[in-house]
């Protein structure tokens, strides 16, 4: 009876009758995998995606847990940088094994990556971000070796070689699969492997017997439960062991019950208010100063986000390389009489936030009205320059400063026609310092100057920038009391289930 009923569960259709009982060596986790489009490296630009490939595939740089400014080997034993920084070569582990039972080699990890770029879909641009083109990669006596056109900072190079683009798979396992069997199977050496996938469903992942340090979970199942409300329900029933999307709402009362417990993991993305430049009534220096000044952001995101929000000032997130310390300044009312729209995502947070800066400026005597759409809607009007204030979230592409210091302050040509189409660009701001400093930090080789940049960087998007910077993002996680050894990074390629233990 018992085996019939985990069947049932598996299946998704756990009757709510009775509290079920998840096997000992099964981690069940309610989560919303609706964005989860491909599984295939070469494909993979959403969360859900990254998620579930971060336990399917190994890269050749990884990052200890909760030292995410320092990248260490995964795939790589040791390597060396050569040519005043314009070489890499990397000298791989040998008891590294894909599921298949084959032995990852330089071919692998060079073949992986030519197939990023030839595919050429959105992980293509993370590769290419420090030049990186199928004629820079080479193999020599086992070798993988990395030719870069100019030296880039080390930490920036590591950083995007442990992105999910970056990810190695087994290519003996795919060379006779049909196009696209990649994007719902998979062939790599992480500590697990696909077991089953059913869109809108459920993912199932089962232990890679040939992995050097098996996972201590026979099985991990993802479960797609659109709604917070359920998912705390199979919760508090012993349906899951953990739940990933419950509201501060339904946090609140979990405290009543002695066997759950609850998490907080700082992720890298960022919420923050855009102001457009190029608009006339925005243009003006005062207009910026009048906004930023009016604004008391640890109160609005205290009031809105909670728990799953830290107030932060910075474009780089905490945790990274070169974060600024300084918070917000307290507001100082200086009243703008200019009338002002305020594009939004019609849903939570975004929402609250955006009600609670309408408030605000109100206070200070600047009129804001607020314009509620969908995602589409206001991400189309963000790109084409046509707000007035937006409120967007941002999270970088890889573990390093760079993929947030240079779209939020590189715009080289500010017209209709230009080719690179940033948030700075987005926002009409051009700035000749902030754009040398992001070129300068980006080839400086010492991390403590390096550092030094960034913050001096941030120094100027708070001064003069068209971005108030108002919260690093919070995942709050409900789970079983002593399951513990989950790995939930600031990244999505960072969420890890193989050291996950269950009471």
């Amino acid at each position: 009876m018992r085996a019939a009923r985990w069947a049932l569960i598996l299946l998704g259709l756990t009757p709510f009758a009775a509290q079920a009982t998840v096997p000992r060596d099964t981690l069940v986790v309610a989560t919303q995998l609706d964005d989860l489009i491909s599984l295939d490296p070469a494909e993979i630009f959403e969360i859900g995606g990254a998620e579930v490939a971060a336990n399917l595939y190994r890269r050749l740089i990884g990052f200890e847990p909760g030292l995410w400014d320092r990248p260490v080997g995964d795939l790589a034993q040791i390597w060396q940088v050569e040519r005043e920084g314009r070489r890499y070569v990397f000298v791989l582990r040998t008891d590294a094994r894909f599921a298949s039972g084959r032995t990852v080699n330089a071919e692998d990890v060079v073949g992986s990556w030519r197939r990023v770029l030839a595919k050429d879909k959105a992980p293509a641009a993370v590769l290419r971000s420090i030049g990186l083109s199928p004629e820079r990669l080479s193999i020599a006596q086992g070798q993988v070796a990395i030719d870069l056109p100019e030296a880039l900072a080390p930490g920036l190079v590591l950083a995007v070689l442990a992105s999910t683009a970056a990810s190695v798979i087994d290519l003996q396992a795919i060379a006779d699969k049909p196009e696209g069997w990649l994007g719902r199977n998979s062939a790599g050496a992480g500590a697990f492997e696909l077991a089953h996938w059913s869109p809108q469903e459920r993912v199932t992942l089962r232990r890679n017997p040939h992995h050097p340090q098996p996972a201590t979970m026979a099985r991990i199942v993802l479960r797609h439960v659109a709604e917070p409300t359920t998912q705390r329900l199979m919760l508090q029933r012993g349906d899951v062991d953990l739940a990933r999307n419950l509201g501060p709402d339904l946090m609140a009362g979990l405290g009543r019950f002695p066997d759950l417990a609850v998490a907080a993991y700082p992720k890298a993305a960022l919420y923050y208010l855009a102001v457009n430049r190029r608009r006339p009534t925005l243009a003006e220096d005062g207009a910026l100063a009048a906004i930023k000044s009016a604004l008391d952001v640890p109160a609005l995101v205290a009031a809105t986000l909670g728990a799953r929000g830290r107030p932060h000032a910075g474009i780089v997130p905490a945790g990274f390389l070169g974060a600024a310390e300084e918070g917000h300044a307290a507001p100082k009312p200086a009243p703008w009489p200019a009338g002002l729209t305020l594009d939004v995502r019609a849903a939570p947070p975004t929402l609250d936030l955006a009600e609670a800066i309408q408030a605000q400026l109100a206070k200070a005597g600047i009129a804001v009205a607020i314009q509620p759409g969908d995602s589409k809607t206001v991400l189309t009007r963000y790109r084409a320059r046509r707000h007035d204030l937006v409120i967007a979230r941002w999270a970088p592409d890889f573990a390093d400063p760079h993929a947030n210091a240079e779209p939020f302050s590189r715009n080289p040509d500010n017209g209709d026609a230009a080719g690179e189409r940033t948030p700075a660009w987005r926002n009409g701001w051009v700035d000749a310092e902030a754009m040398a400093l992001v070129e300068q930090a980006v080839r400086e080789f010492d991390s403590e100057r390096r550092a030094a940049l960034y913050r001096r960087l941030q120094a100027i998007h708070r001064q003069r920038g068209p971005f108030v910077i108002l919260a690093q993002e919070v995942e709050i996680v409900a789970m079983r009391r002593g399951l513990a050894g989950l790995v939930n990074g600031p990244l999505p390629e960072m969420l890890r289930f193989e050291s996950v233990t269950k009471p």
